[in-house]
């Protein structure tokens, strides 16, 4: 009741916000929809989807470290959000693509407090052995048993887990079970195609804005394990295409989603504002 009370609030201290101001600048096409239903006009409303410093994120080299022989290594970083639906999406998906590639490993980045709790799901289907834990702990945490806690799973702890993911993975997948309404907020997908990881997303809304399918990598239906599965085979069998599809992501995000691409579509805005005032 109180968190519906909350949204309630925000939702009414938003349209009063907009509604008074001389122009409204949102980051995405579904706030603009909204602030529009809601009343405010379309001419005040510009979208300036979120942006990267690309000087900050170097090209990866994907599976540098050698954590698996002759296979592949397929990373995910797991939220607090929606964890163990995801998981067992990533598990359901990693049994069906060990059919066919038996080197197949998981590596993922997940909180040290969500370690128990994935770790029984992937005991479950017997994969403990084929998952990697990337933590996201603290030197504290580790020392107090994070990792060995981790019992047969690999495991290791990170300042920067989301670089050491991207850096380590052979393929970054951005899952989206089937019953979970929000897509995860796209910004680490923007990290990753910014390295030039090769990217398997789930087919949302969100994922699709950013990613063009087959150039800077390969959507697949949300929620269905076989269908990641076959996304990831895919890949697997065209390792000649990524460094081209790798390109691609980099390309998107140095020519779409810059600082400095971004950071112009406030020009005209401003400009749009001062005008008014002469």
């Amino acid at each position: 009741w109180q968190a519906a009370c909350g949204r309630f609030a925000l939702r009414a201290l938003e349209a009063w916000a907009a509604a008074r101001a001389g122009a409204v600048i949102t980051n995405s096409e579904g706030m603009r929809r909204r602030l529009h239903d809601g009343g405010v006009a379309a001419c005040k409303i510009t979208v300036v989807p979120d942006a990267l410093d690309l000087a900050r994120y170097a090209p990866s080299a994907g599976g540098d470290m050698g954590l698996v022989d002759g296979g592949a290594l397929i990373g995910v970083s797991i939220g607090m959000a929606a964890s163990e639906s995801c998981f067992q999406l990533m598990l359901a998906a990693l049994a069906l693509l060990r059919k066919r590639w038996t080197g197949a490993r998981l590596l993922v980045a997940c909180d040290a407090r969500q370690l128990a709790a994935l770790r029984a799901l992937a005991m479950r289907r017997a994969l403990a052995g084929q998952v990697t834990a990337l933590l996201r702990a603290g030197a504290r945490e580790a020392d107090n048993g994070a990792v060995a806690a981790a019992g047969d799973w690999q495991a290791m702890v990170s300042a920067a887990p989301t670089a050491q993911l991207h850096r380590l993975a052979d393929i970054v997948v951005f899952p989206q079970a089937a019953m979970q309404a929000v897509a995860a907020p796209p910004h680490k997908l923007l990290e990753a195609m910014a390295r030039g990881c090769v990217i398997a997303a789930a087919d949302t809304p969100a994922h699709r804005s950013l990613i063009e399918h087959g150039r800077s990598g390969l959507l697949f239906s949300a929620g269905d394990a076989a269908a990641l599965a076959d996304a990831l085979d895919v890949l697997l069998r065209g390792r000649a295409g990524w460094p081209a599809m790798a390109a691609g992501a980099r390309w998107f995000i140095e020519y779409q989603r810059s600082w400095e691409v971004c950071a112009a579509r406030y020009v005209p805005v401003y400009e749009g504002l001062l005008a008014r005032r002469r």
